[in-house]
């Protein structure tokens, strides 16, 4: 199965985004619809802070096989990468870094191949209390719903956000 809508990238919109997550977890059988909602209403949310204008669209994809992968794509400015990085390239292939850390999680990103990084969680006690942007505490509740999470952007095309539950 396949469920596609477009959406424009403002926040007043996670009503309608909500309505029709119902719909669609109906037909869904191995997902639980609070979960389905949480899941794609932080990469919405997401979507819209680093959507390229209010006007823009944001497509939400969900597809069921023997998993279910959650696509949230948007015309947005990209991720941002650490200066000593410099840009997605296959040079970069390879790259960790500690995105953001709280007092339990670390939240690791890669760059896994071109054009896509790859995020992970480190359960630890950490001796610091971080800062955490919104986007980050996001990607880790993301991360803490579902089994796998994936960036891909490619300049002046869309990007998005690829999760797998």
């Amino acid at each position: 199965m396949l469920f596609i809508r477009s959406f424009s990238s403002k926040l007043a919109q996670t009503e309608l985004l909500a309505k029709w997550l119902e719909e669609v977890s109906v037909a869904l059988e191995n997902i639980p619809y609070h979960r389905l909602r949480f899941v794609v209403h932080e990469a919405f949310v997401n979507a819209c802070k680093y959507s390229a204008t209010p006007e823009s669209n944001i497509v939400v994809m969900i597809r069921q096989l023997d998993h279910l992968e959650i696509t949230v794509a948007d015309p947005g400015k990209g991720f941002s990468l650490p200066e000593d990085l410099g840009s997605f390239d296959k040079a970069a292939i390879g790259f960790r870094w500690n995105l953001v850390q709280d007092r339990e999680t670390r939240l690791i990103a890669e760059v896994s191949d071109a054009n896509t990084l790859h995020f992970s969680l480190e359960i630890e006690k950490a001796n610091q209390e971080a800062d955490l942007k919104e986007n980050h505490r996001g990607l880790i509740s993301i991360l803490k719903a579902a089994q796998d999470l994936h960036y891909h952007f490619v300049p002046n095309s869309f990007n998005y956000l690829h999760i797998t539950c």
